[in-house]
């Protein structure tokens, strides 16, 4: 480590953030990313790796990326293995779907790291190529001493983000070695297999005319050539970062229309690409010709049937989707939300706790934006630095301002989605102001005079009433239904109509041990308030997973104890009762035993049947029936 490099790592550990732009921006934004995430920058590792059957379901619903990168990924790991570079694909978590090591690792971090079904997001590791790269859209090399985490240091990557044919980064490939070698061809060879992959998503869309175009004679198949898929109803369905730059100027496609972007009729393209099946020319509606050939018509995508690949592994069993709201109503509310969120804001009402920022990253997800999700929470920044932390401002324009000026939350948001977490929280003057950049689309940072432009999707939420709040005062009236173009209330977790398949998506996206529930605690989940909502039953949730005292189903027992008297004994059946009335003399001793041991005890059913050497389970079924209504933990 160079001597420079480790006086700035120390200053930026110890407070100074400010250090950080002397790094390259993506490496720069991922630091500031992990110091607001609390990562020890001196911290050891410890890879977290999927369970089995999460990592089989992740492998599913990463299928088409999979197959599309098989082999371009091979191609690339026999040119560049010998050279001690290994090769790594992970989905836009950063989850490693599929590794080819190089047989020249020595660094036992390295070994342990490059693994199928290894977590390797920033919160985990710290920076990294993968997540830098996936963040930024770009090509990014994390060096040695870039690493956030000081045990990375050894290790040399790059990386690039795969893109979907909407734009959408989905994934990454990654290179690493030992050794810090700056090596363009390798860079240029990682650069053409993440071309490579996106050509083939494309071509494996269904029902997708595929035309590639060349900007002057050249020829078909190079890298620099422009790729778009039409659909049947003539709407551009993707295109590659190519023609995303040359005919959509780095905008979302958003299923524009052929005759939107070519002067020449599309009936030209059947014509003479797929009837004839002769090269032809395009005029783009700037007036410039392309060169273009039909390279897949309408018909089946070009894609192996893999098994292995297409269909669903036989050990996983049908589960409800990873992004689930456990109620009709508000299924239906986020699939309107998905609908209406290009053309106007939403905002999500609702408990803290119910899951309106997971709720907002679906709907940003789902739309057609190409930029960030940037997510503010209103209430958790000071008054005295919301202003600059929205606006952004110039360099110089108050007392410790970075020389260099800071964009600003809304400016990084461009292209994306801006939301605004609890902004009932947000002081008036701001709300002023925001409601400014809401109407103008435009935005000044403090200390200068020039105005940029911003194009956002809005999304706002809130857990208290802000029509009341206007009515006191305390929330602009004007704003208020700016930003009110369309409501969605996330019911609380007790009013949801189905609460186990949440605890059931939350065992499997989150939980590595348990994969199940014992009937105690379903009907804990289906009778308890959960006044915490959905984080408070992640949180006992996990509290079992990590204490893990049993096999893979999660008893009472193994949640925190505060929930271990809130599930009654179940009633008992007419046959039950009659049952009781012919128990025999051990039956009897037994409730006699259990009463004594609960009255020294004073009614504790944890201590008493500890006391007894049985589970609290056993006691509950033999509790005598004067003590079903008055124990307690």
């Amino acid at each position: 480590m160079s001597y420079e490099f480790e006086v700035l790592k120390q200053r930026f550990d110890e407070g100074e953030l400010n250090i950080s732009e002397y790094l390259p921006f993506p490496i720069k934004e991922s630091w500031l990313r992990c110091k607001n995430n609390a990562l020890d920058m001196k911290g050891g590792l410890q890879y977290e790796r999927l369970r089995k059957n999460r990592f089989a379901e992740l492998k599913y619903d990463s299928r088409l990326l999979i197959e599309s990168s098989k082999n371009h990924l091979q191609r690339l790991h026999d040119s560049v293995a010998d050279a001690g570079w290994s090769v790594l694909l992970t989905d836009a978590n950063c989850n490693t779907l599929h590794v080819m090591r190089s047989n020249k690792i020595v660094n036992d971090d390295l070994f342990s790291a490059f693994d199928s079904g290894v977590v390797l997001n920033e919160r985990n590791v710290g920076t990294t190529a993968m997540s830098c790269s996936i963040h930024s859209k770009r090509f990014t090399r994390v060096y040695g001493n870039e690493h956030y985490n000081t045990v990375l240091t050894g290790l040399n990557c790059a990386a690039l983000p795969i893109l979907s044919p909407k734009g959408i980064a989905i994934g990454s490939i990654n290179v690493t070695n030992e050794n810090p070698l700056n090596d363009p061809t390798v860079f240029f060879m990682l650069k053409a297999c993440a071309k490579n992959i996106q050509k083939q998503l494309i071509y494996s869309m269904p029902e997708t005319l595929v035309i590639e175009m060349t900007l002057s004679s050249g020829q078909f198949g190079e890298l620099t050539n422009l790729i778009i898929g039409v659909g049947p109803d003539t709407s551009i369905v993707g295109c590659n970062e190519a023609a995303q730059r040359f005919l959509f100027n780095n905008c979302p496609v958003s299923n524009q229309k052929f005759q939107s972007i070519f002067d020449t009729p599309f009936s030209d393209v059947l014509d003479f690409g797929v009837r004839q099946q002769k090269i032809f020319k395009l005029r783009a509606t700037s007036g410039v010709f392309l060169t273009a050939k039909v390279v897949q018509s309408f018909a089946q995508p070009k894609i192996s049937n893999n098994p292995s690949v297409q269909s669903i592994p036989d050990h996983i069993e049908h589960q409800v989707d990873p992004v689930y709201f456990g109620d009709p109503n508000i299924s239906k509310s986020i699939d309107r939300g998905r609908k209406v969120i290009g053309r106007l804001p939403v905002i999500l009402l609702g408990e803290s706790g119910v899951g309106k920022e997971v709720s907002a990253q679906h709907l940003h997800l789902e739309s057609q934006c190409s930029g960030k999700f940037i997510s503010i929470n209103c209430a958790s920044i000071p008054e005295s630095l919301i202003e600059s932390e929205l606006f952004g401002y110039q360099g110089g324009a108050f007392t410790g301002a970075d020389k260099k000026g800071y964009k600003g939350r809304i400016a990084e948001a461009h292209n994306g989605t801006l939301f605004l977490d609890e902004i009932g929280d947000m002081p008036l003057v701001m709300q002023s102001r925001l409601l400014r950049v809401l109407e103008t689309r435009k935005v000044n940072p403090l200390g200068s005079n020039i105005e940029k432009e911003v194009s956002f999707q809005l999304i706002c939420a809130t857990n208290i009433d802000l029509a009341k709040l206007v009515e006191s005062g305390g929330f602009r009236k004007d704003l208020y239904y700016r930003i009110k173009g369309y409501s969605i209330n996330l019911l609380p977790l007790r009013s949801r109509v189905d609460k186990i398949g949440i605890a059931d998506v939350i065992l499997r996206k989150d939980c590595l041990n348990k994969s199940m529930l014992d009937e105690d605690v379903k009907r804990l989940i289906e009778n308890y308030d959960w006044p915490g909502n959905i984080r408070e039953l992640r949180n006992a949730l996990l509290y079992a997973d990590t204490i893990n005292e049993g096999d893979d189903t999660i008893t009472l027992e193994e949640l925190p104890e505060e929930y271990h008297t809130l599930v009654a004994p179940l009633p008992e059946s007419p046959q039950a009762c009659e049952n009781k009335k012919s128990l025999g003399k051990v039956d009897i001793e037994m409730q006699k035993l259990i009463s004594t041991a609960l009255t020294q005890c004073k009614g504790n059913v944890s201590e008493a049947a500890k006391w007894l050497g049985m589970s609290r389970a056993t006691l509950y079924r033999k509790l005598p029936a004067n003590y079903a209504k008055s124990v307690s933990s």
